[in-house]
Order: C-alpha cells, then structure tokens, then sequence
C-alpha cells in the first residue's frame, strides 16, 4: 500500500465551527438564522443587517475556540490514517489573530498532532500533497487528489466537472482513501 500525505482542513472538516459561530450571532443581534440556511460560502451574505467586523468577531473571542469539539468522524479518519502509516497534516487558512485560543484548542482535542503536523497558509493550492480534504471547493486547486466535504454551502458547486472527488463525510473519505491506496490508483489526477 503506497503511504500518503494527507492534507486535512480543519474547520467544518475536523470539527464544526458553524453551529457555535451562528448561535453566537443569533444571541448577540437577537437573529434566527439556522445552520442549513447557510447555502453559499460567504456568510456575511446571510447575515444582511450585521456587518462584516460583526459577522466575524465571535471568532475573535478566545472563549470561541474553547469549547469546539472535534467531530467522531474526524477522529476516526486521523486514526485510521495514521494507522496505515499515512502523514496527515492539518492545512488551515486560519486568520492569525485567531490562532493562539484556535490551536491551544485543536491540540486538546488532536493530542496526536504537534506543531509540525499544521500547515497554515492562504494558498492550498500551492502544497505539496497526495491528498487535500477541504469543505471549500476554492481551496482545491491543486496538482493531488482533492476531495470536496459536502456542506450545505457548496452543494451547488459541481466538483465531478473540476475532478474533485465530493464525500458526504470523513468516514466516506476514509472509504476512498482505501480505494485509491489499495486499488494502486495514482494519487494525483
């Protein structure tokens, strides 16, 4: 079985920010927006009264990141990555103010990974990679196998027509990382 690098994203991928982030909203302008009405990427689109500084300041706040959870089905596919032997790195475009509070958290609920494991950068495209898994379909543009995690925001996006691989959940991606290792089937396309 051919060993891969794995990129994985971490936010709406290894765990779910979008809940607490429109909760946090809805409580703070007296709003009623629910998670699967978010249908494009760009959030601020559903939050029409607020500005953009105000749709993004719940991420701002360190007690934020306190209390995300990491979702099962990303524990289970780290796990089951790192016991093939794959290198997972986890790949985020996080914003730097945030990183301090975000990653104290993500390592709490990853003790698997250290610092070394995280790649953060604005440009996923431009890694070196067998494998990128990433809920934004802007994020894979990149010359390895991409997989595109089904969001209610980029149900639209046609990834089949870009060569994206789209997957209902990371247990599904576990599915097809098995397939492509033991299928000998080259990890880029």
């Amino acid at each position: 079985m051919k060993k891969l690098t794995i990129g994985v994203d971490l936010d709406e991928t290894l765990w779910p920010i979008l809940p607490r982030w429109i909760a946090s909203l809805n409580n703070r302008y007296d709003l009623s927006v629910a998670v699967n009405d978010i249908t494009d990427y760009d959030i601020t689109k559903f939050f029409p009264s607020l500005t953009e500084e105000q749709v993004f300041d719940p991420l701002n706040d360190d007690n934020f990141w306190a209390d995300i959870e990491a979702k099962s089905d990303g524990m289970y596919f780290v796990t089951k990555q790192l016991a093939y032997g794959h290198a997972i790195r986890i790949v985020s475009s996080s914003f730097y103010k945030h990183m301090p509070a975000k990653f104290t958290r993500f390592f709490e609920c990853f003790p698997m990974f250290n610092w070394h494991d995280v790649v953060i950068t604005s440009d996923k495209k431009a890694l070196k990679l067998d494998l990128l898994i990433d809920d934004c379909f802007d994020n894979l543009g990149g010359k390895y196998c991409r997989m595109l995690l089904s969001k209610p925001y980029n149900l639209k996006y046609d990834a089949e027509s870009h060569g994206i691989i789209r997957v209902s959940d990371l247990y599904h991606a576990h599915e097809m990382v098995k397939n492509i290792t033991s299928d000998g089937m080259a990890p880029t396309l």
